[in-house]
């Protein structure tokens, strides 16, 4: 029983996150082509890239363009992923668990998945318009290696700031926008609330409340799993990672994280008899 409550409450809080993640690029995006004017398509393309879904998206759609990239991510009933779909699975987990939440967070959720769906049948993406960009700004939105350090570099890591509502934060301790800050800043700050360093060490005392296993020690293999990488990761600089690649080492980061959630599903969600 305990086990279904937390998988459902689990699953509910990781797909309201992803609604909200996807919006919030979807707004930078736009955002970003005012102040930069051009091709809005070749602009919304990235997002398609981050998803990882692209061959889905050309089956489906064609070419890349802002409308139908705006249409897909936010309003596609039959794309799992769209802002819709995991606001739809977000409001069944909460269903399925409505006499463990509170009232009010079932009605919140109620109403803005109604809120997305209306949008839906309407065909409105304007309505809609508020994992990894860093890895896909990196490689896609500066295509010419003559604008590193110009404006338009510092226009489109301002964009990635913005995607994580951390330009102000990083404004306040940067005076520059610089790819080594930029990357210190979001990989390895460990008081920036989205910085990957913070996001990691947060999750792994997380995980040492639940068992009760001594920091430092691991009692299963999600522990080890993000006990791992919690210590490679304290032992990375800004360099290192630049010289190795940021795409190679955003790649990996992402595979390790995939594993961590699997095992924290088989620890704790769906144990398996001895």
């Amino acid at each position: 029983m305990l086990s279904r409550v937390a998988h459902s409450i689990y699953w509910m809080a990781r797909n309201v996150e992803r609604a909200e993640n996807l919006a919030r690029f979807i707004d930078v995006t736009l955002q970003f082509i005012l102040d930069q004017p051009g091709d809005a398509d070749t602009q919304f393309a990235p997002l398609i890239y981050a998803t990882g879904d692209e061959q889905l998206f050309t089956e489906r759609y064609g070419d890349m363009t802002a409308s139908s990239v705006l249409v897909f991510l936010t309003l596609d009933r039959d794309y799992s992923n769209s802002i819709v779909s995991v606001l739809r699975a977000a409001r069944e987990s909460a269903r399925s668990i409505r006499e463990s939440i509170s009232s009010e967070a079932w009605e919140q959720l109620n109403t803005f998945y109604h809120f997305v769906r209306d949008s839906a049948d309407g065909a409105n993406t304007h309505s809609a318009s508020p994992d990894f960009f860093l890895d896909v700004k990196y490689f896609t939105l500066l295509p010419n290696v003559e604008d590193v350090g110009t404006p338009i570099d510092d226009l489109q890591w301002s964009a990635v700031l913005q995607s994580v509502s951390g330009f102000e934060a990083y404004r306040k301790r940067y005076h520059g926008i610089t790819i080594e800050r930029i990357v210190e800043f979001l990989v390895l700050d460990r008081t920036f609330p989205r910085a990957v360093q913070y996001c990691i060490n947060d999750a792994d005392n997380s995980l040492h409340a639940i068992s009760g296993s001594a920091p430092g020690a691991f009692a299963n293999r999600a522990e080890q799993t993000l006990g791992r990488m919690r210590s490679e990761l304290a032992y990375q600089d800004v360099r290192s990672i630049i010289d190795q690649g940021l795409h190679e080492f955003v790649d990996s980061l992402q595979t390790n994280l995939n594993e961590v959630g699997d095992a924290v599903f088989e620890t704790f969600l769906d144990p398996q008899p001895a």
